[in-house]
Order: C-alpha cells, then sequence, then structure tokens
C-alpha cells in the first residue's frame, strides 16, 4: 500500500503490536480497555494536560492551581507522628513546601539543601502557606539541568498496568502514521465552516505546542476538542435514528385489546387510574395496534403507578392470544411482579409464572414445555429469560423494567426472541423510575417514544422527613430509634453501600452494622440481604421481612428497585454521598408508601465530605419531586447516574461528556435529521469513525 494511499480506517487493521514492544501482559491490560488497533490509540484522547513548557513563581501561584517550579531546597522536616516529611523551598518570589506522607529514606537522602529541585504540581493555600502534595520530582545537579518542554504534556486516561511514558511512546509513533493518512472531512457544508479539520484537531488534542492555551483544553473549550465532541454527539444520535429507521420498516403482530377485558380488569383495580397513567396506556395502546413494532420508553417517579401501565399492556397481548415476557433485574422484584400479575389475569384464566433456575430442576423444565406450548400467557423474570434453551410460542411483547440495569446486548437477546421464522418481532416497552429530565430524554432517547407519568395514584398524606446528620451521632440516632419503633411498631431498612469492610475505604459495611445493630437493637429481629446471597436466601429474607418476622433489615442498594412493603416508615443511608440523587430518591420511596403515616429517611454522613456532596444532599433533602432532583442532579453531577451511561450500553463517549456538553446534543439532533433523510447520507461512515471500528476490533478479537 503506498503511504498517500493510507485512509483513516485502514489504521483500525493495524495492531498495537506495530508500534511499540508490547508483551501479553501489556496487551491484554490494553485489550481491555478496548485498545486493539492504532485506531484506537488514535481515538484514546486525553482527559488532561500538564504546562511544562513555562515556569511558575511561588509567590503568583494561585490556590488549587497547577504549577512549574524550580526552587532552592532550604531545609526539611520529619514529623515521625504522622510519617511524614515536609521539605521547605525557595524561589526569589517566595517559599513552599513539598509534602511526602510515606517518610521514606529514599526522599530524606536525595532532598539535600542547599539543592535545586524542578517540581510539578497542585499548589494548595492554606493559614498564609503554599504547599504541594507528593508533586512530581526532578533532583538539580545546577540549573543547566533545568528541562522544560516545548510542547504540552497530555495526560491519558489511567490503564492498570501501563504507564503514562508507554502510552506517549505508543501515540507518538502512532501519529507518524497518521500523519500520512487521507483524512475525509464527514460533517457536512455548510455546518463545518464553523470548525476546524479532522486531522488538524487530532493533531493539536494529542501534540498541543506550547501556544495552545491549557485553560481551554482543560475545560473542554478549544476549538480541536469542540469539532471532535460535535461529530462525536452527532454519530451518536444518529446510530439512535438509524435504530428507529429501520424498526418502522419491520413487521410486528397489531395487538388490540378487548374492551370487555379491560374493563373486567379496571373494576378489579384497587384506585382509580390517574390521568397520566391513562394517557401512557392511551399512547401504548395506539402503538400496539400498528404493524410496526412499538418501542417506547415508560418514564415515571418511584411510586407514580407503571406497574399498571405494564398490566394494560400485557393485556393487550394476552387478550389476543399472545405471550408478554417480563424482564426484572434482580430475583426479589421478578416475585413481587409475578405475584402482581398472577392476581390480576387469574380472574380472566390467564397464566402467569416466574421462571427461576433456582426452582427444582423438574419443574423448571416444565415451565421451558409450558412457555413453548402456549400454555403459559406471561413470563417473569431476570435475564435467564433470553437463554438460548428457552423457546417462546407466541412472543409478542417485551417489557423490560428498571432499564439502566440492563445492557443494550441483554436487550437485544430478548427482543430476538420473538422473532418469528416470517420476521416478525415483538413489540417493546422499557420502564424506569430513574427520572430523566424530559428535555434531555427527547435527545437521548432518539430511537425511542418516550411516555411520562407524573401523578401519583394517591396523595402522600405525610411525606418522608429527610434528615441528614452526622455519622457520629448514629449511637443517637439508634436511641431514638429504639423509642420511636417501640411506641409505632414499624419496620426499618438500613442501607450501606459496600457489604465488607475495606481498609482502602472510609466506609461503613454492612457487615459491621449488621453486628452493631444486633446489639443495640436486642429486642428486635434484624435479617440482612445483598446481592451475593442465593436467590432462595433472599427470597425467604424479603418474605419475613414482609411477614414482619424481621423488623430490621440491613441491606445493600439490592432494595432500591421496585420493593414494595407498605409498613416501613424508616430508612437509614450509610454513606449517601457515595450515591446519585436519583438512586437516593428510588431508596426513600420505598418507605412511606401506605401513604397515611409519618415516615422518616435518615443521610449518615461522614464527618469530612466535599461541599459538593453536601450541596448535593441539600438538593436532595429539599425536593421530592423525581425529575426537578434529576434536573438539579444533571447540573452537579452529571448523567451518567440519571442515564445508566455504561449500564444500558450507551456509547463509553471518547472525548464527549452528557453532563458538560448536553446542550451539543440540541444542535446535533436537527444535522443528523438531515442527513439520515437526505440523498447524500454518509451516517454509516461517521457512526463506523466513532462507533463501530471499536466493536469491530472487539469482535475481531473474540473470535
Amino acid at each position: 500500500m503506498k503511504v498517500n494511499d493510507i485512509r483513516l480506517e485502514d489504521l483500525g487493521n493495524i495492531s498495537i503490536e506495530k508500534v511499540g514492544q508490547i508483551n501479553s501482559f501489556k496487551k491484554s491490560k490494553l485489550n481491555r480497555f478496548g485498545i486493539h488497533s492504532v485506531l484506537d490509540l488514535i481515538f484514546h484522547f486525553p482527559k488532561s494536560y500538564k504546562d511544562r513548557t513555562k515556569l511558575s513563581l511561588i509567590k503568583e501561584v494561585q490556590d488549587k492551581e497547577d504549577a512549574f517550579i524550580v526552587a532552592k531546597i532550604l531545609e526539611k522536616h520529619v514529623i515521625e507522628t504522622k510519617k511524614q516529611i515536609e521539605i521547605h523551598v525557595r524561589d526569589h518570589s517566595g517559599r513552599l513546601i513539598i509534602k511526602f506522607f510515606n517518610n521514606s529514606s529514599f526522599i530524606r537522602k536525595i532532598f539535600k539543601r542547599n539543592t535545586y529541585v524542578q517540581i510539578y504540581g497542585r499548589v494548595y493555600l492554606r493559614k498564609n502557606k503554599k504547599f504541594m502534595i507528593h508533586p512530581e520530582y526532578k533532583i538539580l545537579s545546577s540549573l543547566k539541568d533545568l528541562t522544560i518542554s516545548d510542547s504540552l504534556t497530555p495526560i491519558y486516561p489511567n490503564i492498570d498496568g501501563i504507564s503514562q511514558n508507554t502510552i506517549h511512546t505508543m501515540i507518538r509513533k502512532c501519529m507518524v502514521l497518521f500523519n500520512q493518512c487521507v483524512v475525509k472531512e464527514l460533517i457536512p457544508k455548510p455546518f463545518n465552516t464553523k470548525f476546524i479539520g479532522f486531522k488538524k484537531a487530532i493533531k493539536i488534542i494529542h501534540q498541543p505546542n506550547s501556544r495552545v492555551s491549557t485553560i481551554d483544553l482543560k475545560k473542554y473549550q478549544h476549538p480541536a476538542q469542540k469539532r471532535l465532541i460535535f461529530e462525536e454527539l452527532l454519530a451518536f444520535q444518529l446510530s439512535f435514528m438509524k435504530i428507529r429507521k429501520k424498526n418502522n420498516s419491520l413487521k410486528a403482530i397489531p395487538l388490540i385489546v378487548k374492551e370487555s377485558t379491560k374493563r373486567k380488569i379496571i373494576r378489579s383495580l384497587p384506585y382509580s387510574l390517574t390521568d397520566s397513567q391513562k394517557n401512557a396506556i392511551r399512547e401504548i395502546e395506539l402503538d400496539l395496534s400498528k404493524s410496526t413494532p412499538m418501542m417506547r420508553l415508560l418514564c415515571g417517579d418511584v411510586g407514580t403507578g407503571k406497574t399498571i401501565v405494564a398490566l394494560f399492556s400485557s393485556l393487550c397481548a394476552i387478550s389476543n392470544g399472545k405471550q408478554v415476557a417480563l424482564m426484572t433485574p434482580t430475583t426479589i422484584l421478578a416475585k413481587q411482579h409475578a405475584d402482581f400479575f398472577k392476581r390480576m389475569f387469574h380472574p380472566i384464566g390467564k397464566k402467569v409464572i416466574q421462571l427461576s433456575k433456582s426452582n427444582d430442576k423438574k419443574y423448571y423444565l416444565s415451565q421451558l414445555d409450558q412457555i413453548k406450548s402456549g400454555e403459559v400467557s406471561m413470563i417473569v423474570g431476570t435475564h435467564s429469560i433470553f437463554q438460548k434453551k428457552i423457546d417462546f410460542c407466541s412472543l409478542s411483547l417485551v417489557i423490560i423494567d428498571e432499564q439502566h440495569r440492563f445492557g443494550v446486548d441483554q436487550r437485544s437477546k430478548l427482543l430476538r426472541k420473538g422473532r418469528t421464522q416470517d420476521g416478525i418481532y415483538a413489540h417493546q416497552l422499557i420502564m424506569t423510575a430513574t427520572p430523566i429530565p424530559r428535555t434531555l430524554s427527547m435527545k437521548i432517547h432518539a430511537n425511542l417514544d418516550v411516555s411520562f407519568i407524573n401523578e401519583y395514584p394517591f396523595e402522600k398524606k405525610v411525606p418522608a422527613k429527610t434528615v441528614i446528620i452526622s455519622n457520629l451521632r448514629r449511637d443517637e440516632l439508634i436511641q431514638r430509634i429504639k423509642k420511636y419503633s417501640k411506641k409505632n411498631k414499624t419496620k426499618i431498612y438500613w442501607i450501606c453501600t459496600i457489604v465488607n469492610s475495606s481498609n482502602n475505604l472510609n466506609v461503613v459495611s454492612l457487615m459491621d452494622i449488621n453486628r452493631k445493630l444486633k446489639v443495640s437493637f436486642s429486642t428486635m429481629q434484624i435479617g440482612l440481604i445483598h446481592g451475593k446471597m442465593s436467590v432462595k436466601d433472599k427470597k425467604k429474607i424479603i418474605s419475613d421481612f414482609r411477614k414482619n418476622r424481621i423488623q430490621i433489615l440491613v441491606a445493600t442498594t439490592i432494595v432500591e428497585v421496585g420493593i414494595d412493603i407498605p409498613d416501613v416508615n424508616i430508612i437509614v443511608i450509610e454513606n449517601p454521598e457515595r450515591l446519585g440523587l436519583s438512586q437516593l430518591h428510588q431508596l426513600r420511596g420505598r418507605i412511606g408508601r401506605n401513604g397515611d403515616q409519618e415516615s422518616f429517611c435518615i443521610l449518615l454522613y461522614p464527618p469530612l465530605i466535599t461541599k459538593v456532596a453536601q450541596s448535593r444532599l441539600r438538593v436532595f433533602k429539599n425536593s421530592f419531586d423525581g425529575f426537578q432532583i434529576s434536573e438539579k442532579d444533571l447540573l452537579m453531577r452529571g448523567p451518567g447516574e440519571n442515564l445508566g451511561v455504561k449500564q444500558t450500553g450507551y456509547p463509553i463517549f471518547r472525548i464527549a461528556d452528557l453532563k458538560r456538553d448536553f446542550q451539543v446534543l440540541y444542535q446535533v439532533r436537527n444535522l443528523a435529521e438531515r442527513i439520515i433523510f437526505s440523498r447524500e447520507d454518509n451516517s454509516e461512515q461517521i457512526m463506523k469513525r466513532w462507533i463501530f471500528h471499536k466493536t469491530d476490533t472487539n469482535s475481531q478479537k473474540n473470535k
């Protein structure tokens, strides 16, 4: 191949072994990070930059500012009680302290008085003293040994077992090949006129010279970054629109509910449908009546009655003699759903089962036979219901609860289960209680129609009171809860974010709390539940808690999803700063579900948490609207948690960030629509550049 014939795409066929001495250990580490080819390395963008192109004066450096400094060592102090070494240095403008917390003999030996040292790190200002903690350093024999770079130094995302120097060396070699490539501009005119070229943008990001603004790069405001962010988000939107366009060409069986059956179910409901439930049901029934597969997201806050909407959606299928599959993230939620649907569909003679491999093998095999024969109308289970051995008779509707807990691959497998030999596909309803801001959901879920439920079936007379207190007052809290529970006979959730204690984390563990509560609440029965327990044990614990054989349930966040036990009115959450606001909102939704009793959500935070964490907890305390919480969390934390970016299988972006760049989604949406419906549709090229080449290399690896 001639040099001038090399295209950017061809770099995806060149292995990383061609650009460095990489042993099998390093190769496996890079592969696990999704780096298989030269093209993957080109798209491995820096997360920040170091500026070693100019020296800073100690006097001029501000608090929390990165600085490159040369100074003379004045003295050193060893603080034995803290195992700490302090090196005092100065330049002609001021003094600074270098702190090391390992008290190593090597540090004590090389930092000699009246010697010069070059240091790079973040400067902190406390009590009018400036200091650095564990900076990068180089001891200078003389000032002639000072090393000043002529370009900014990229800092790449950490890869376990791979040093920054190794990544820099590999990417330098990759850039030699990249500079020889013919690179096509994919953003169409006139939209591309406001951007710098793709090739130039890549060069600036990997090899910025000293004239490039470090501030702009760190804030992702440099024109080179803006260019690549725009194109990546464009690829993201195009991929979803392509799915939607393809879906519109597929065929499905129209499902029209029998009104007499529907009225029978309505009469059995414990409450009247809300207006937003009625509207969501109408939208779903309209979708199901069409000969193209429904793809709809049902988004509703905790307690708004999404399960009832799923009930009427299922009715459309089973009243036409078709099957429904409901997939949940946990066996606990699967059992709860199965019990509910059994109760609701029993009067109309439709059979519902919970499919679980933990059942007796003979019983499990008989369930498979019933599914295959069509004897069962509705199948409820976890991800196990998309296994190859499960053969549906007439699967026409797939419902996925808590969609952010499943990857795209898992959802796709279940959908393929509903495909017949004639090319008929199942309808799809995705439900989430993770409140997604309406404005953002329309941009993110470009491949889905969205229904919102924003009313409650009953008005909570006494909303849960949220209290934020230091965990230093835990003993005081325990005494108050003992007194309250003795008088009011309430059940309690006690939530921990980790199961076992860790030396690396200052976090309260589930096992530690379980031991403490057993001593403190000697007259109450305490149960323990977490994800590592067997399905059988988890079912028994939840059953005992529901039947009041257990009064305090010590749990991980496993109980956040869909557990409905009405007489639990206290939830204590340890280390709430480790959870997102939407996750906290879900947990708070587990209490006070009977609507007329006082309930309490108590957040126990450690003494040292950041101001941002404190601010987020105050936002949570003062708001009970999941969508408002989600909007605020979007601004403060970003949508990763709200949208389940990693869990859902949405692209884990290379340079874009939904928190920082979500306004760009508004710009790319219009362009994406124009590209999809234009004669010169180059969407495949844009998606291949940003999304599919990674998939291709991964699939090659797995062959």
